[in-house]
């Protein structure tokens, strides 16, 4: 659980600590900042999305790709040289 988030020069934010528990609800006016606290809390969750090798999990999607377009790429019934 994500029990807090810094945002520092982040949109709207200067210099704030935001507390969050197992329910939060964001409420405020428009133009407050909440779709700016939503995207700081998407962010860190997608700049921390690592697997247990190390490997970013997005990274890992694109070398699976990569491969499977090489594979793609090859004729069928041909061998390397």
């Amino acid at each position: 659980m994500i029990k807090s988030l810094r945002l520092d020069r982040y949109g709207k934010f200067a210099d704030t600590d935001l507390d969050l528990g197992p329910f939060t609800v964001v409420y405020g006016a428009n133009e407050a900042g909440k779709t700016t606290v939503f995207d700081a809390l998407f962010e860190a969750v997608a700049q921390h999305n690592i697997d247990v090798r190390g490997v970013h999990a997005h990274e890992k999607r694109a070398q699976q790709h990569r491969h499977r377009d090489r594979e793609h790429q090859q004729p069928r019934g041909d061998k390397p040289h």
